[in-house]
């Protein structure tokens, strides 16, 4: 059934059914990525101080495995932005 599924959904996306993944939600699928990447020391993570916590533990454990460089990076909010130009 779920073969049935991706290959349904990969017809209209335009994608190969062994390219359509579900996940139960975004956190799910953010971590699915990161553990996926083969890490080295000296790499370094982008972490926007909007991180998900559940992300931004994941990220925590992938520094604390590999020596990967966290590097947080801090997103303005659009309306305070704007309010300044206003």
């Amino acid at each position: 059934m779920i073969i049935d599924l991706r290959t349904y959904v990969a017809s209209k996306i335009n994608c190969k059914p062994q390219n359509v993944f579900f996940i139960e939600n975004a956190t799910d699928g953010i971590n699915s990525i990161l553990k996926s990447f083969n890490w080295s020391e000296g790499d370094v993570i982008l972490l926007p101080n909007t991180a998900y916590g559940c992300v931004r533990k994941t990220v925590t454990t992938l520094k604390d495995r590999y020596n990967v460089t966290i590097l947080d990076v801090t997103i303005l909010r659009i309306r305070s932005i704007l309010q300044d130009r206003i």
